[in-house]
């Protein structure tokens, strides 16, 4: 059987040797294993191992304090608060990780790096419309080309262009950027 550790990053292997195998045990059975979000921090605690979440706990306290449960901290045995605290300080040292968009898996990498450039391209789209928009606000303004309607409009087309400028340039590839 395949375990998620034999796919992890080198990064993340890296990060990982530096916690007891008992909370490396119990930190890899928070990371979703299928899925769009494979390789990331679970949206939910397992709520069927205890220790599994007081890992949760301690990680998500660095990571995204708004999710941590105080009420389930106080209620910690012994073993989960040693395990909480381990990780608590781990994540701290590793906030690389935290990020919704970043990985633990190195088979997602070019998933993501795909997910960006899509979201640039939508982007640029967008701004491509608006400035067809305001060229054409432009061409029939009523007022002549010093009234404050044309300029407010001419400003705007130039956010626009501006922005689709920005898009394009981002959605190039990486490792395309690193030639340039």
């Amino acid at each position: 059987m395949k375990t998620i550790e034999s796919e992890l990053t080198p990064e993340a292997m890296e990060a990982l040797a530096e916690l007891s195998p008992i909370a490396r045990q119990y930190f890899l059975e928070c990371i979703a294993t299928k899925g769009k979000n494979r390789g990331r921090l679970k949206k939910l605690p397992p709520k069927s191992n205890p220790l599994a979440y007081a890992a949760y706990q301690g990680v998500i306290l660095k990571w995204n304090p708004f999710k941590a449960s105080i009420i389930a901290r106080i209620c910690f045995s012994e073993e989960q608060s040693k395990i909480e605290r381990e990780l608590s300080q781990w994540a701290e040292n590793h906030m690389e990780f935290g990020s919704l968009s970043r990985s633990l898996l190195a088979r997602t990498q070019g998933r993501l790096v795909m997910d960006i450039i899509v979201r640039n391209t939508q982007k640029a789209f967008y701004a491509s419309e608006r400035m067809r928009r305001y060229a054409f606000e432009l061409r029939n303004c009523a007022a002549g080309k010093n009234s404050a309607e044309y300029k407010r409009l001419e400003k705007l087309y130039l956010r626009a262009l501006n922005d689709f400028d920005v898009a394009q340039d981002k959605i190039t590839f990486p490792w395309e950027r690193a030639k340039q």
